[in-house]
């Protein structure tokens, strides 16, 4: 995929339902493209680097971003990997779904040294010249807003063949 590409992701692991249920979301995961045949992302193990490929077995969708540098994006990325997993800023999406005043919330998890998937992303988006949420935390974003394209309406066709 080009460098910049999105992906967004759903599988059916108890995590990933959990995080679809607590963000209202169809998607529970987000990368970026290197451009290399790699995606950055961030798992439980921190932001790392996974082949394109990683995915190919669940339902996902490669969303190109207009106007877009994709390289600005994948460099902005690339310095967080090796980084930490932001587990309070996944608290911060339940402490929502229950009523927790959003910004109270959000400023707990805001942290600059440990990221969620989507907020690798949305990282990379703004350092590449597209922000489509200038007032929402990074620590806020979750799979389903990286779906600048409203893809989460049609993501059944979609799906992989088999699946």
């Amino acid at each position: 995929m080009p460098a910049g590409t999105v992906l967004l992701v759903s599988s059916r692991g108890l995590v990933s339902s959990a995080i679809r249920v607590v963000t209202r979301s169809h998607w529970s995961h987000s990368a970026i493209a290197d451009g290399r045949g790699q995606i950055i992302e961030a798992l439980g193990s921190g932001v790392r680097h996974s082949p394109e490929t990683r995915y190919d077995s669940v339902s996902h969708y490669w969303q190109s971003v207009p106007g877009l540098d994709g390289e600005k994006a994948v460099a902005a990325a690339q310095l967080l990997v090796g980084e930490p997993y932001n587990y309070p800023a996944i608290a911060v999406f339940g402490l929502v779904t229950f009523g927790i005043p959003h910004q109270a919330a959000a400023r707990w998890a805001n942290r600059r040294d440990a990221f969620i998937c989507s907020e690798v992303v949305a990282i990379a988006l703004r350092a590449g010249g597209v922000d489509p949420w200038p007032h929402r935390l990074g620590s806020t974003i979750s799979p389903g807003t990286i779906d600048i394209t409203g893809s989460e309406s049609t993501w059944p066709r979609m799906k992989p063949e088999g699946t």
